[in-house]
């Protein structure tokens, strides 16, 4: 199953009627997570009136969580969750803190105000595609490194390293449904000579430009 996380962290921010919003998305590795940045949020904008917030984490269980930390109930946590929803993100964190202008905005405009420091957080977000993965370790002679690797790189297989010493060693990124095609593949064009060794299955992403990325991404997924 695939699905769309956040790259990195970013943020956004709004004055109405003189309440300040500033909306921040973070990607999470865990539940945990939450709290932590929750934390430090609150101690950064210590002088704010609310830190309202909504996470969602995890794609086979989905768990999710919003609070709206004072503000009117269903005027903060659940417009910001219904904008994560609405974008069909995973495994992050948006928050809301808002600096309180001295002007009431009525309940539809709470609403307004949270839907849209959330939007614009996410909207300034560099968005990833998450898909399975694997990583091949492919260790030859030499004599076949340059065939192998122009066959690669007409073929956009990612090499997450290089390494040269007796023997030539790469990693490379596959997505885990191509795996025994790349292996059989492999073996045909360096005649059995290479050795190949299979990783478990880990989630990679894809970023709205194109850059493919491999790390600690989400547990759970």
């Amino acid at each position: 199953m695939n699905s769309t996380t956040l790259a990195e962290s970013s943020m956004f921010s709004m004055e109405i009627k003189k309440s300040k919003f500033i909306g921040r998305a973070i990607p999470l590795l865990c539940e945990k997570d939450s709290d932590f940045w929750l934390e430090k949020i609150r101690t950064e904008e210590r002088g704010a009136a609310h830190h309202c917030f909504a996470w969602r984490f995890g794609l086979d269980r989905v768990q999710e969580r919003y609070s709206d930390d004072g503000e009117p109930s269903g005027t903060a946590g659940r417009p910001i969750l219904d904008v994560i929803r609405r974008q069909q993100l995973d495994c992050l964190l948006v928050v809301v803190t808002r600096y309180f202008g001295g002007t009431l905005l009525g309940a539809n405009g709470l609403v307004r105000a949270y839907t849209e420091a959330a939007a614009g957080a996410l909207q300034a977000a560099v968005k990833m595609a998450l898909f399975q993965a694997t990583v091949l370790e492919v260790t030859l002679p030499y004599s076949d490194y340059g065939r192998l690797e122009y066959a690669l790189h007409n073929e956009g297989v990612h090499i997450l390293e290089s390494d040269f010493t007796d023997n030539v060693r790469l990693r490379l990124l596959l997505s885990l449904q191509d795996t025994s095609h790349w292996q059989a593949a492999i073996q045909e064009w360096t005649a059995g000579r290479a050795t190949i060794h299979l990783s478990p299955p880990v989630w990679a992403g894809r970023v709205d430009h194109g850059e493919l990325r491999l790390k600690n991404l989400p547990q759970g997924l």
